[in-house]
């Protein structure tokens, strides 16, 4: 049960709402790019997608012809990978950071309600 009063859950909100915000801020400025370049590979042509964002972080990404054949009937997959290999190489730093105060206070009250339970039980 949450023992938390009225304005402590209104000022919780507040500061809920404003790293909301400052995320949405965050998105926009660093919005990705990509563009695809078709190319002609060893096995015959293929194409590089390339996707980047304003900071200097980015990648390539090429796919053979079998590959692009094998995706022909599987595009869900291949987008399934692209969007991991995005959220990894773009923003695995932005997320560690919006979610390392969640984490931590999830953690402090898990700890802070078993030492009070242990004491309690002694």
């Amino acid at each position: 049960m949450d023992e938390r009063s009225q304005p402590e859950l209104q000022i919780e909100n507040r500061v809920l709402r404003e790293r909301i915000e400052q995320l949405k801020v965050a998105v926009a400025k660093w919005q990705p790019h990509a563009f695809v370049r078709v190319e002609a590979g060893e096995d015959g042509y293929g194409f590089t997608l390339s996707i980047a964002k304003g900071d200097g972080r980015g990648f390539l990404k090429f796919f053979t012809a079998e590959e692009c054949a094998y995706y022909q009937d599987d595009r869900n997959s291949l987008l399934t990978l692209l969007a991991k290999e995005m959220v990894e190489k773009l923003y695995e730093d932005e997320c560690k950071l919006f979610l390392k105060s969640f984490v931590e206070d999830g953690l402090q009250n898990v700890i802070k309600n078993e030492q009070q339970q242990l004491r309690t039980k002694s």
